[in-house]
């Protein structure tokens, strides 16, 4: 069982695993008492809330179980009485999620902003020799390799949800006295629930740029798109073409072949093609908006 789609620890869409493919649950009588199973099962407390209505968006896949009716004291989810799910009965819109009860671990005191024009924006500041009883010192993180996956966790130790950004250089939010670097070589996995616990240099300060224009940042939000590829889709229509070199000059333009068709006799020949379909599914809180605006797009008669 799993939690997905959620901003915080302990809430998001909840996910079974049956005959080794991950599926979703439909909202049917779901209730406080089975999503309590659920957030015991995940280790957390009981349960805040249980939500109905695709609340941490919508799953893909199949819907494993439907009218889950637990008693709350039950071990496992799948222990509780549930139906089956026939075709007519429920749809993704329906998938049902949780928020749970979760231990008070104090994270959010070692982290905060500054300088943005919002709460969710801002120069990273951690705070270092916490566990000590003198006041801790804040400092700042060194921007060198941080990257979206070390912005998320600060996002989520922050209680802030989801990164937007995670920026290498701040001189835009300089507006705090903190101006000492304490923390580099920060690489995170992503699923940490505090930057403490991601790799780092730890008291050996490595950073090439010491200046506080360096400084790590983060832009969070609370709902984030999340754009997932129809992999059966890709599956089922995947074929092998061959197809000659000079209907391919437009694919060359835009990288789409491999670097040996440099070395290809053009226009004569050809060069064998993996061809499928592709659906790309927004399972995501929030409409998926591009970096670049419609008004850069390059268009090519290729596309």
């Amino acid at each position: 069982i799993r939690l997905k789609g959620g901003a915080k620890v302990g809430e998001g869409r909840v996910e079974v695993l049956k005959s080794s493919e991950w599926g979703t649950i439909c909202d049917d009588r779901w209730n406080l008492l089975s999503a309590s199973v659920v957030c015991r099962e995940l280790g957390f407390g009981s349960a805040k809330e249980a939500l109905t209505g695709a609340r941490m968006g919508q799953g893909m896949g199949p819907i494993h179980m439907n009218e889950v009716q637990c008693l709350g004291t039950e071990k496992s989810l799948w222990s509780c009485p549930f139906k089956n799910i026939t075709q007519e009965d429920c749809k993704h819109t329906e998938d049902a999620a949780i928020r749970c009860n979760i231990p008070y671990m104090g994270y959010e005191n070692l982290i905060r902003l500054s300088g943005g024009r919002s709460r969710f924006e801002g120069r990273v500041e951690v705070a270092v020799g916490a566990g000590d009883r003198d006041q801790p010192r804040w400092g700042l993180v060194c921007g060198e390799g941080w990257g979206t996956l070390e912005a998320m966790v600060a996002c989520r130790q922050l209680g802030l949800g989801f990164a937007n950004h995670g920026l290498q250089e701040t001189w835009y939010w300089d507006a705090s006295n903190v101006t000492e670097m304490v923390l580099s070589g920060v690489k995170c996995a992503g699923h940490e629930m505090s930057l403490s616990h991601c790799q780092h240099h730890g008291t050996s300060l490595t950073c090439r740029n010491t200046g506080t224009r360096f400084a790590a940042g983060v832009i969070c939000s609370e709902t984030a798109s999340d754009l997932l590829l129809h992999a059966p889709l890709v599956q089922e229509t995947a074929y092998i073409e061959d197809r000659p070199l000079h209907m391919l000059y437009c694919a060359a333009e835009e990288n789409c072949l491999s670097s040996s068709a440099r070395l290809a006799n053009w226009p004569y020949g050809h060069r064998r093609l993996l061809r499928f379909s592709s659906q790309i599914h927004n399972n995501g809180r929030a409409d998926f908006r591009p970096k670049a605006g419609r008004h850069s797009w390059v268009w090519h008669e290729c596309h």
